[in-house]
């Protein structure tokens, strides 16, 4: 009995310490203007087929506000070369697109123009941990 109580509770600890590691590469704040608002993993079922057929690891969605809202997914695709070949399918009309290391991100916003978010999404390349 007393094996089953300690499995239990290294089970519980070893659960409730794991941590999503997408979070923590993000920056709390982007060009002093952004903060960063939301974060939530994103089901698998909430990503493309071209994403997942190339490795997906995990991914996040995360919400930036400041003059407006801008929405990135933030893909780990396990290393390098499967970013870029996701980058390299990916079509520009659905929406801008980077990778670094063995992120890709995709961005998105509906209340801020085309050169505001490109901005954002250049700073967030730069910043990304």
């Amino acid at each position: 009995m007393s094996r089953f109580v300690f499995a239990f509770a290294v089970l519980f600890a070893v659960s409730c310490g794991q941590r999503n590691p997408l979070k923590e590469i993000l920056p709390i704040q982007v060009q002093r203007a952004w903060t960063l608002e939301v974060t939530r993993v994103l089901p698998n079922e909430e990503v493309a087929d071209v994403i997942r057929r190339a490795g997906l690891k995990r991914a996040l969605f995360a919400e930036y506000r400041g003059n407006g809202r801008i929405r990135v997914r933030v893909f780990d695709m396990g290393n390098d070369a499967s970013a870029l070949e996701v980058l390299q399918r990916w079509p520009p009309s659905n929406g801008p697109a980077f990778y670094k290391g063995k992120y890709f991100v995709l961005g998105e916003a509906n209340d801020v123009d085309r050169a505001t978010l490109s901005s954002f999404l250049q700073a967030l390349q730069r910043d990304l941990k």
